[in-house]
């Protein structure tokens, strides 16, 4: 049996590639805001990656030190906000098509 895929399909697939972005930029976010010292030194290559893939307009805005000796990446947070807010509109449509 073929199984085509439709757009809910194709727009619930996105909407589920987007919410998995999102909550791993959230979990990036908090690991460089509270980790110190090796553990974050770990985390460079990722950091360097996304900041890469990241629109420029974005790229290094809202960074911020914080109290635990970490940095607030305000750009990761935003960028995460909109993958948050696509996946939403996709679920959205996904249903709608169905």
């Amino acid at each position: 049996m073929r199984r085509t895929v439709t757009g809910a399909g194709a727009a619930h697939a996105l909407a589920v590639a987007c919410r998995v972005l999102a909550w791993l930029l959230v979990a990036l976010t908090v690991c460089d805001a509270v980790l110190v010292g090796a553990p974050r030194s770990a985390l460079l290559g990722i950091n360097g990656a996304v900041l890469r893939a990241l629109p420029g307009a974005i790229s290094g805005l809202f960074v911020f030190q914080t109290p635990f000796g970490g940095v607030f990446h305000g750009d990761f947070a935003l960028a995460a906000i909109v993958f948050l807010i696509v996946d939403w509109l996709l679920s959205r449509l996904s249903s709608s098509l169905r």
